[in-house]
């Protein structure tokens, strides 16, 4: 049997790593179901904070909910997009709210770092 392990900030080049996904694909479906709310919050010790937000960074939005987003609800998301990117408040309900600020800021940094080098917009603090 595959030995499961958590995926820190960084993955291991090449390495195929078995994750959950369950918890964003909750979210993305919340989104889709209500709409674009004002501030998209991810609750992300819905599976400790560390792995959610590493998943949200390598995921890229899948076309279809980007599609229905946009039909639906009007809201125009680049196709290059990662979950990451479309949350504008993280929610911790148990933990260390200073570890998931430095986490998080770090988080950001790497994603518009990317985003830059891809030609797209950076995402707001």
């Amino acid at each position: 049997p595959r030995r499961q392990r958590f995926v820190e900030h960084e993955r291991d080049e090449g390495e195929i790593v078995p994750v959950c996904i369950t918890q964003l694909l909750a979210h993305l479906l919340f989104l889709v179901a209500n709409g674009d709310q004002k501030s998209r919050t991810a609750l992300s010790d819905t599976f400790t904070t560390p792995y959610f937000i590493t998943l949200a960074l390598i995921t890229k939005l899948p076309v279809e909910f980007i599609e229905d987003m946009d039909s639906r609800w009007g809201v125009k998301m680049d196709q290059e997009s990662r979950v990451f990117d479309i949350f504008s408040t993280w929610r911790l309900d148990s933990g260390d709210y200073a570890k998931l600020a430095q986490l998080l800021q770090y988080s950001w940094q790497q994603r518009n770092t990317a985003r830059a080098a891809a030609g797209l917009d950076s995402i707001p603090p």
